[in-house]
């Protein structure tokens, strides 16, 4: 954009460069997307105490959605265990679509593929105490 190769672009998270103008589109709070039977896809929201004990799927620390998702748990006390973490959201779906985990990503990528067998359920801090969680792959 800053070297006019472009009329207009999308970008996720905040744009700080002089030759850039940028204007918010939409916002969306985290989902956790899970299997469509999990004991917990039945809940219209999750807290963040309530994946305790579950194999997460969230995006590399580095990342702009990773420092919310890692705020959201640590308001609640909550100490997550991700199993895989991952440069995309579409990854993570895809990954939660295999069965390795929750993932917990922005609703826009969910929304635009409706992968089937999988739901997509708000995540928000809710109230709990401290917790941690152990993450193992059954047999």
């Amino acid at each position: 954009m800053a070297a006019r190769e472009f009329e207009i672009g999308v970008c996720y998270g905040p744009v700080s460069h002089d030759g850039v103008q940028a204007e918010r589109l939409a916002t969306g709070e985290l989902i956790c997307v899970l299997p469509r039977d999990h004991p917990l896809a039945r809940k219209k929201t999750l807290t963040a105490t309530d994946p305790a004990g579950e194999c997460l799927i969230s995006c590399d620390a580095q990342d702009i959605l990773r420092g919310k998702v890692d705020r959201l748990f640590a308001a609640a006390n909550q100490v997550p265990r991700f199993a895989v973490q991952v440069g995309q959201s579409i990854t993570a779906i895809r990954l939660a679509q295999l069965g390795v985990g929750m993932a917990i990503v922005e609703p826009f990528y969910f929304a635009a593929m409706r992968p089937p067998g999988l739901v997509g359920r708000p995540l928000r801090r809710g109230a709990g105490r401290a917790g941690s969680s152990r993450c193992s792959r059954g047999s």
